[in-house]
């Protein structure tokens, strides 16, 4: 008879620490995609702007290129074909920057605006692959979408917002030229 009832609770203790097993990594899963809801945007998988504002902490002391991308027609394409096709070209252009300025320090700050903080050291050959890539993306040529690109040469004497305020004069003064403009302001 203590034999079955010694069986019995090891079972149910077996039972137990299995359940509280599945629960704990549930909730682990759980926390992970709440972060990844919190830090990062899910069409372009760039950060977000919370994560940007958080990095902007790090960005501080460091110099190098604010950039900030728009999309031209995006509006446009968006009404016209549908935001299932708006979604695409927000996944599209989430994609390309990524493979061009890395993840780390690339952000989809609203709607089609980027924000991107990267060392000058590369810049130049950066940016002639975002003017390449630009002229052989299929989805952004298919809907007539085009960036307009400011950029700004942070030192470390320049605040970070201020090296995106630049940057953001640079954009505007780049829609202005036509689309897939680039402007350095500063």
């Amino acid at each position: 008879m203590r034999g079955l009832l010694y069986r019995g609770v090891l079972l149910f203790l077996i039972f137990l620490v299995f359940v509280l097993g599945v629960f704990f990594v549930e909730k682990r899963k759980k926390a992970k995609e709440l972060e990844k809801i919190a830090f990062f945007d899910i069409l372009s998988t760039l950060g977000n702007r919370y994560n940007f504002n958080n990095a902007c902490e790090e960005f501080e002391s460091k110099s190098g290129v604010c950039i900030v991308v728009d999309l031209d027609n995006f509006k446009n394409a968006n009404d016209t074909f549908g935001h299932s096709v708006g979604d695409e070209i927000i996944k599209e252009c989430g994609l390309l920057l990524k493979n061009i300025f890395g993840e780390k320090n690339t952000f989809r700050i609203s709607g089609d605006e980027y924000y991107i903080f990267i060392s000058s050291e590369n810049f130049d050959s950066q940016l002639n692959e975002l003017k390449n890539t630009l002229e052989r993306s299929y989805t952004l040529k298919k809907y007539s979408i085009s960036m307009s690109v400011g950029y700004f040469f942070k030192t470390f004497e320049t605040g970070i917002l201020e090296g995106f305020k630049k940057a953001d004069t640079g954009m505007y003064r780049a829609k202005k030229i036509s689309g897939n403009s680039f402007y350095c302001e500063g």
